[in-house]
């Protein structure tokens, strides 16, 4: 007999695999037969658990259909809704179903589960007539609260009003009498109300008593009577209270019988029905665990079996492996060795196998080819080698052009950000002066015309802002400035700016608010109405006939908050589907041809996306050709609860400067301040709010009073501090207080007339709490100081009489800060102020000199202004000499100080050309200047001082002549 080698020699190894394999498939085959042959009982057993596994979940789902049916008969007792009733219903069906389902299954099984799911079905269908009943009864004691009982309460309270009115005299005991009968009416009826949701017996007690009460006190008023009328009158009345009596009964008999069916009868069938559905529950997992226990004993013994045979096999199957192995694996190992030598690059000469047939020897081949291809890879791999120094030589010429291209684009936007300062120069002076105009004395008409021009005028100062918003988007530093605001006025500010352009191209312009949404939001109001304007306008633009619209809608989310759907359609030329995408690139419209035809500079779309990007949206565009565009966004903004709305609507309307209160009693302020009349007048206009103030002329005399104290023991509890100072500034004064002396909780306030944010940022770096700009307000000065100062007027006193002025100097740091002149405070007093102030000649305001201006930021006190003025006016004489002196000696940072000191002081006192020339020559001295361009600088300030003394001169003949 040939052994197993001669029989598999002349074999490849892909046949003696396959019969390797087939031995293994005639021995899965036998033990397959042999576990079909004791599963057949395993599978009818498997088919009957599965059987009883379905009726057990049936049972499930039923029972817990009746827990649901159960939690939904209570809340309808809550409720009176059709749905609700209808679920039930539904449900009741649906219960019903899977019990017949349940039955049908269980015939011939078992008739214990049959006449147990026979009595739960004849349960469940009694309880429909129930459900029916209850939502009949629920429905007529609700009329009857409401059709009747409630509209006997309101007759009876008419009819009170109507007797009530009748009556002449205010103080009579009739008139008490019918005042207490409205009394234990609104008694009766919110004791009613609370019955019918408690059914307290107290509660009912208590409007029987009240009823009687009132039917008593009506019939002794019947003889105190004076007119007929007015006893028909009373006898209404008690017909009505009668009536309401009775009602209130006959409702409270039907509330009973409603509870009755609900509480005793419906709560007992469905205790009832859930005892039989426990039950039914509990058979059908016994009968289905029953099942399992005989299923998994077949399967153990199946198991067992399947175990004998496995092992029986598993032998077999390694013998073949073994085998198989032998034959191929010694081969395979010695044409890996030659493989891995060859990867090691190593030398050889003879390569085993390749004398074989089999797959062998064609993997034996396969290495000779190879060892050739290594060779030529080693050559490969030299040529990429140098390849790659090439590139590595690119790419520091790649990166080299990327630092140039960055630097070009930090100097693109230094020049856009100087260029808009630039721009926004003029619209200042505009802005300015409509300022002034505004507090000149103006009809109503011109008041009109003044507000518009000015709402424009601020739009295209924002606008101007595009060219800085670009570089700053770009940059990254824009931030948000949510406050609260109102669709109405961003409404009305739209069609302030957008109806002229729309009328001059004799387009319909529609803006409309939906009217069911809230009309207050947080939100950043001003940048909303700059992405609006931007929209708008652009769609006006590219729009030659029909109109433009501005919507916004409301998609109401989950969350207590609104999601508004802001959209500007028009019917205009349309954006070519190429073109969507680059519009909201900077400097770019949909085409050449459209930017020659209509202008613009292409930076509308690209801060708005930026800006609709930063409140949470997207900005998107659906256009055609031809037929015209929508863009559109979504913003989820809060809307502001009925607290904050009365408070946002109570910052609208201005409140009183001109009090008599002393805001800072008690307060000891050390005030550091080089300039004596500014000096003079934080002295005593604090001192007037009832502060005491110890001055100081710069940082080191400050250190001086300071140092004589710790910090529990100083007398001072703030420090007003200004900057700019001889001997020692402000901000080394700062740092000596904190560090020095160890001061870390002594409140320090910067005053000064440097107000940008960087000045700020520097004052708060160098331990300073707060900022307050020169000239200051001195509601604003009094309220930071009442914040800082540990008094009790800190926390309310002055809070509600200054909080509108607050508001406003914080709008005017902002306005600042972004190029704009700062508004001085609206002067509001009380109606008695008003009225004196209507009998004093309204004093000079051009844009030369703001003197209502100074005179708000001084509280009103026109006294302390004209004193302290006229030292300042005085003082001018001297000022041509000091700053010719300076000039001559080239000593320009001098020169700077000496312009920020007269421009703050200046200001304080509202010589605002004055003020605008020492800021103008404080900045240009303080850069590299020339001798002759400093000395027109110098030309202009002393003219302008020249200027203020003769404006000074009328403003106080005015006054004078006044009194």
């Amino acid at each position: 007999m040939p052994s197993t080698s001669a029989i598999t020699k002349g074999l490849s190894i892909r046949q003696r695999i396959m019969l390797g394999f087939l031995l293994l498939i005639v021995m899965s085959i036998a033990i397959t037969t042999l576990n079909i042959y004791h599963l057949r009982d395993f599978h009818s057993l498997f088919k009957q658990h599965q059987q009883v596994s379905r009726d057990a979940n049936g049972m499930l789902q039923v029972d817990a259909d009746i827990a649901e049916l159960q939690r939904q008969i209570l809340a309808f007792a809550h409720t009176d809704r059709e749905g609700d009733i209808s679920n039930l219903l539904a449900l009741h069906a649906n219960i019903l179903e899977q019990i017949t389902k349940l039955i049908t299954s269980q015939q011939g099984l078992s008739s214990a589960n049959e006449q147990l799911l026979k009595q739960l079905e004849s349960l469940v269908k009694n309880l429909r007539e129930k459900i029916e009943s209850l939502y009949s009864q629920r429905i007529d004691r609700e009329k009857m609260i409401t059709n009747k009982l409630v509209i006997s309460f309101n007759t009876t309270d008419k009819f009170l009003h109507e007797l009530y009115n009748s009556l002449s005299d205010n103080f009579s005991k009739e008139l008490r009498t019918l005042w207490h009968a409205q009394h234990l009416l609104a008694t009766i009826q919110t004791y009613s109300a609370q019955y019918f949701n408690t059914h307290e017996y107290a509660d009912k007690k208590t409007i029987q008593d009240t009823f009687k009460e009132l039917k008593s006190d009506l019939n002794g008023l019947r003889s105190t009577l004076e007119t007929p009328a007015q006893r028909q009158t009373l006898d209404l009345i008690l017909e009505n209270v009668n009536a309401a009596d009775q009602n209130f009964h006959t409702t409270v008999q039907a509330d009973r019988n409603y509870l009755f069916l609900l509480n005793i009868v419906i709560a007992g069938e469905t205790a009832e029905i859930a005892t039989v559905s426990d039950e039914l529950k509990k058979q059908f997992i016994l009968a289905e665990h029953e099942v399992y226990e005989t299923a998994e004993k077949q399967s153990a013994a199946n198991e067992r079996i399947a175990i004998s045979a496995s092992i029986s096999g598993s032998l077999l199957a390694i013998l073949i492996a073994f085998f198989i192995g032998k034959k191929i694996s010694e081969p395979l190992i010695s044409i890996t060795n030659t493989f891995s030598k060859l990867a090691n690059e190593e030398n050889v000469t003879t390569i085993p196998g390749t004398e074989r047939t089999d797959e062998i020897g064609r993997l034996a081949n396969a290495a000779n080819v190879f060892r050739e291809t290594n060779r030529r890879t080693q050559d490969l791999l030299e040529r990429t080698e140098n390849f790659a120094a090439e590139l590595k030589q690119r790419e520091i010429a790649l990166e080299q052009a990327v630092a140039k291209a960055q630097e070009a684009s930090v100097a693109k936007s230094q020049f856009l950000a100087n260029m808009s300062h630039e721009l926004r120069t003029p619209m200042n002076a505009i802005l300015g002066m409509l300022a002034l105009l505004k507090k000149t004395a103006l009809n109503a008409r011109q008041t009109d015309y003044m507000q518009k021009s000015e709402a424009a005028a601020r739009t295209l100062l924002s606008l101007l802002n595009d060219i800085l918003d670009l570089s700053k988007a770009e940059a990254g530093k824009i931030e948000l400035d949510p406050i609260p605001f109102s669709l109405d006025q961003l409404q009305q500010d739209l069609k302030v700016i957008l109806t002229p352009l729309a009328s001059n191209k004799d387009i319909q312009l529609d803006l409309t608010i939906a009217p069911e949404l809230p009309r207050v939001y947080l939100g950043d109001a001003l940048r909303l109405q700059q992405i609006l304007i931007n929209l708008g306008s652009n769609a006006i633009k590219f729009t030659q006939e029909g109109g433009v619209s501005i919507a916004i809608e409301p998609i109401t989310n989950e969350r207590n908050q609104h999601r508004l759907k802001f959209s500007v359609r028009d019917t205009g030329i349309g954006i070519a589907p190429e073109n969507i995408v680059k519009i909201f690139t900077g400097f770019t419209q949909a085409e050449a041809s459209t930017t020659r035809r209509f202008g613009g500079t292409g930076l509308g779309l690209a801060i708005s996306q930026y800006l609709v990007s930063l409140m949470g949206g997207q900005l998107q565009v659906e256009s055609e050709v031809g037929t015209g565009s929508l863009f559109y966004f979504t913003l989820e903004l809060p809307e502001l609860d009925e607290t904050e709305i009365e408070r946002f609507q109570a910052t609208e309307e201005p409140s009183c400067l001109a009090d008599s209160a002393q805001h800072l009693q008690g307060i000891q302020i050390l005030l550091v301040e080089d300039n004596l009349t500014n000096q003079q007048i934080a002295k005593e206009l604090l001192e007037l709010e009832g502060a005491e103030i110890v001055t100081a002329n710069h940082g080191q005399e400050a250190l001086d009073i300071l140092c004589q104290y710790t910090e529990e023991s100083v007398p001072f509890q703030i420090v007003l501090m200004d900057l700019q100072m001889p001997v020692m500034d402000g901000i080394s004064a700062t740092h000596a207080i904190r560090q020095r002396l160890n001061f870390p909780r002594l409140p320090i306030i910067a005053m000064t007339a440097n107000a940008m944010s960087s000045d700020r940022e520097a004052c708060l770096n160098a331990g300073m709490n707060d900022h307050v700009g020169k000239p200051f307000d001195i509601a604003q000065l009094v309220s930071v100081l009442n914040q800082y100062a540990s008094t009790p007027t800190s926390n309310s006193q002055i809070a509600a009489s200054h909080a509108e002025q607050n508001d406003q100097l914080e709008q005017n740091n902002q306005l600042e800060q972004t190029g704009a002149p700062p508004h001085s405070p609206i002067p509001v007093t009380t109606v008695d102020q008003t009225q004196k102030d209507a009998q004093e000649p309204e004093l000079e305001n051009t844009v030369e000199m703001d003197i209502k201006g100074a005179i708000g930021r001084m509280g009103g006190n026109k006294d302390i202004y004209f004193r302290m003025a006229l030292k300042f006016i005085q003082s001018l004489d001297k000022i041509p000499a000091e700053l010719n002196a300076l000039l001559e000696k080239h000593d320009f940072a001098a020169l700077a100080k000496a312009c920020h000191s007269l421009k703050g002081v200046s200001a304080t006192f509202g010589f605002m050309q004055l003020s605008e020339r020492a800021s103008r020559a404080e900045k240009r001295c303080s850069q590299t200047i020339e001798h002759e361009q400093a000395a027109q600088l110098i030309a202009d300030l002393c003219a302008a001082a020249t200027r203020a003394e003769q404006l000074f001169a009328q403003a106080e003949t005015n006054k004078s002549a006044a009194i």
